[in-house]
């Protein structure tokens, strides 16, 4: 599945070497080495967890959204995962997910924490000590007692605000605080970071003033190696509209067919589970047949006729 996939999202000239090498640090880094041959019908719940994962990783994103990636499974299971997930985010891929019922080990994998409550943010920040710190001294909740789930107890604390229809008050003490002044600013330093790393992009005057090497060498300085490696259309070097616009597919139609057909076709004509009902559907559509008609071939009679 995982170098199925590749080779539909993965630039068409990357060898095929490449990208079953891809696969392989993917399945390594995913701990599902040890099932790399097995059918998905056969393998667990955790393991098809961390498998779509790794299709949705198998392009290089830099930004991975997973809905409750630990949803039908177990805790242990479910610490796995995120285990794995949070050795993605150590590697440089920003990783934003929502989550059901964290155990207390699991929590503690998160580095940054968002509640809302009817749309409206009511905390975000650290996890842990200052998630306490914020709750307990701005909005009054009670301080946790010994064996609570961090988790539960956040949650414990919006819900009976929510209930109490006190929900505006806490979305208006998280916006007058100084957390949320705080993560304002950081917010206005990146985008003023994103703003100054624009204005040193190339223009569309200075790519045309360039040689085919130089001028692609910009692009991947523009765009990033990342971006560039997936094959969007910035990392065309007669395609300059394309700094801006990363929408472009990585392959063409015809070859995301020629994928199909491949693994597909191959696929289906070496399954018995396949073959068999369809071949005996066209026997038994032929006997049908045959058996309107057998004998009647000589027969020339007005009715027959």
């Amino acid at each position: 599945m995982l170098l199925y996939t590749a080779q539909l999202k993965r630039p068409r000239t990357e060898p095929l070497a490449a990208k079953q090498a891809a696969v392989q640090a993917l399945l390594d880094k995913l701990c599902l080495s040890s099932c790399a041959s097995t059918r998905i019908s056969g393998i667990s719940g955790g393991q098809a967890k961390r498998l779509n994962i790794g299709i949705a990783l198998i392009t290089d994103p830099r930004v991975l959204f997973l809905d409750e990636p630990t949803s039908g499974l177990d805790s242990f299971t479910a610490n796995e995962v995120m285990r794995v997930v949070s050795s993605l985010a150590r590697d440089g891929t920003t990783i934003a997910t929502t989550i059901h019922s964290p155990s207390s080990y699991c929590f503690s994998l998160f580095d940054k924490l968002l509640i809302l409550m009817s749309g409206k943010p009511v905390y975000f920040g650290e996890p842990g000590s200052a998630a306490i710190s914020y709750f307990t001294g701005s909005c009054g909740a009670r301080q946790p007692r010994v064996g609570d789930n961090l988790a539960e107890w956040m949650l414990e604390t919006v819900t009976q605000a929510d209930r109490s229809e006190c929900k505006a008050s806490l979305s208006r003490t998280y916006r007058e605080s100084t957390l949320a002044q705080a993560n304002v600013a950081q917010m206005l330093a990146l985008l003023e970071d994103q703003k100054r790393r624009q204005t040193r992009s190339p223009t569309l005057q200075d790519l045309q003033q360039l040689s085919a090497a130089d001028r692609q060498q910009a692009v991947l300085t523009d765009c990033g190696p990342s971006t560039a490696y997936r094959g969007c259309a910035c990392s065309s070097s007669s395609s300059y509209g394309g700094l801006f616009d990363c929408s472009s597919y990585v392959t063409p139609a015809w070859w995301s067919l020629k994928v199909l057909l491949q693994y597909r076709t191959g696929q289906n004509y070496r399954s018995l589970t396949y073959m068999i009902p369809r071949l005996l559907e066209k026997l038994l559509f032929a006997a049908v047949v045959l058996s309107l008609y057998w004998g009647k071939g000589t027969d020339f009679s007005t009715l027959n006729i």
